[in-house]
């Protein structure tokens, strides 16, 4: 439990500042910026009782801050574009391991007809019409296929997982079912 509180002050003395900072960048209110770095705390201490400290504790701050940012504006701001360059944000490479370890044995169960397609569109990021071409197909086939695959990739994880949706029915988290 000291090693945890040990943790937190070190980290809160060394990245708070830096922290806020980056956040205030993005968020016009100094209270709400302040209220998202406290979230990103708390999310550490949770990690930290759980001991999960992250291996790269900077990466995963900016990364928790980033998202903590972004969900501040779905949640308070809707009607609000998000900052242009938080939008344009790519996936680090750790949060796209995390991703495709937990979607990939899914899409791994789908009927090769549909698992193919969505393996080279979806997770390799091929355009469709180099799909088409790779397994020999038609370009009207692997559009078919990927949005059958996709109906049947999302009934599969309506079974295993607790989707939280934004008001547009975009996925913005998951739990998986016990």
């Amino acid at each position: 439990m000291e090693q945890n509180v040990n943790l937190l002050e070190t980290t809160w003395k060394e990245y708070s500042k830096v922290l806020l900072s980056f956040i205030r960048r993005k968020i016009n209110s100094y209270e709400d910026a302040e209220d998202i770095l406290a979230d990103v705390f708390v999310k550490l201490a949770k990690q930290a009782e759980l001991s999960r400290v992250p291996d790269k504790l900077p990466n995963w701050l900016y990364r928790v801050a980033r998202n903590a940012i972004i969900d501040f504006y779905r949640t308070h701001r809707p009607l609000e574009k998000l900052p242009e360059d938080i939008v344009q944000g790519r996936l680090e490479p750790q949060v796209l391991t995390e991703l495709s370890a937990c979607i990939i044995p899914m899409i791994q169960e789908l009927p090769d007809a549909y698992r193919l397609p969505i393996l080279l569109s979806e997770i390799e990021g091929k355009k469709q019409s180099q799909v088409a071409k790779e397994l020999g197909i038609s370009l009207s086939a692997v559009k078919s296929r990927i949005s059958r695959g996709r109906k049947k990739l999302k009934a599969l994880m309506a079974k295993r997982c607790i989707l939280s949706r934004d008001e547009s029915g975009r996925v913005l988290d998951y739990k998986q079912k016990s």
